[in-house]
């Protein structure tokens, strides 16, 4: 159990630091011309919706920004953990 639950941090881990650096580093090859590419990037998601039940309001809205650099990460990571070998 501890090892699985170790495993899975590890992931989250992984993950999150291709996704800071995917975006500081697609942000900053915007500004090199033979690298720009890396910064192209795509939005999409669900534009903000509003219920109001008179005594509660909810907002809903999902937007995901990515990059070219951050896709790349992201599937290095992935290739990272999978030959990742955890002891006890």
């Amino acid at each position: 159990m501890k090892k699985k639950l170790l495993r899975t941090m590890l992931l989250i881990v992984i993950l999150l630091l291709a996704i800071v650096l995917g975006k500081v580093g697609g942000d900053s090859a915007l500004a090199i011309p033979w690298i720009s590419f890396l910064g192209a990037g795509a939005s999409f998601g669900l534009e903000p919706t509003v219920v109001d039940l008179y005594v509660l309001k909810f907002t809903f809205g999902l937007t995901v920004n990515i990059n070219v650099l951050q896709a790349i990460l992201i599937l290095v990571g992935i290739l990272l953990y999978s030959h990742i070998k955890i002891r006890e």
